[in-house]
């Protein structure tokens, strides 16, 4: 990547522009009937180039997000939906940029990072029960509210995600 420096007279962390894009397909199971929504995170270059499969599993797995930095991609999966739960239940997982140790963080969907790479916002139910909205993959649930979460304390102290809009009235997504 490039690198921007950091100047002496406005002091700020030192910035790498990360040449990769986080992209969803099912391009590996083409025969597969449309309702299994078997989709899989892939990375490649902003060209199109070094394309690399990150999971592999007969999920959905999508909305996989880059963190600023490059390191680690936060994405949308439904495998860890129970019994009767709908298909399009999302959990958010994080995973380093390689697709090793992909980890569970929370119930929710919609991921976004910070620019210090350190939080991420997104949507999930307030009550915990919520239901989706709609069949659409990563759907706000009826009683979806904004959260922000540190993702180290989330993964490391169990730091519970912090509900920014808290809208009992209202579906944020």
């Amino acid at each position: 990547g490039h690198s921007y420096g950091q100047s002496t007279e406005s002091p700020g962390p030192n910035h790498e522009l990360v040449d990769k894009i986080v992209v969803v397909s099912d391009r590996h199971a083409p025969t597969l009937p449309p309702q299994i929504n078997n989709g899989e995170i892939y990375l490649l270059n902003l060209d199109g180039s070094g394309e690399q499969r990150l999971t592999n599993n007969n999920v959905f797995d999508a909305f996989g997000t880059l963190s600023p930095n490059g390191k680690k991609i936060v994405f949308d999966s439904n495998r860890n939906r129970g019994e009767g739960e709908p298909v399009n239940t999302s959990d958010l997982f994080v995973m380093n940029a390689d697709g090793t140790d992909q980890t569970f963080l929370a119930r929710g969907g919609s991921p976004s990072w910070s620019p210090d790479s350190k939080h991420i916002a997104f949507h999930a139910s307030a009550s915990g029960t919520g239901q989706p909205i709609n069949n659409t993959v990563g759907a706000a649930t009826d009683d979806s509210d904004i959260f922000v979460a540190n993702v180290d304390d989330l993964l490391e102290t169990g730091t519970p995600p912090r509900n920014l809009t808290n809208d009992p009235a209202s579906v944020d997504a």
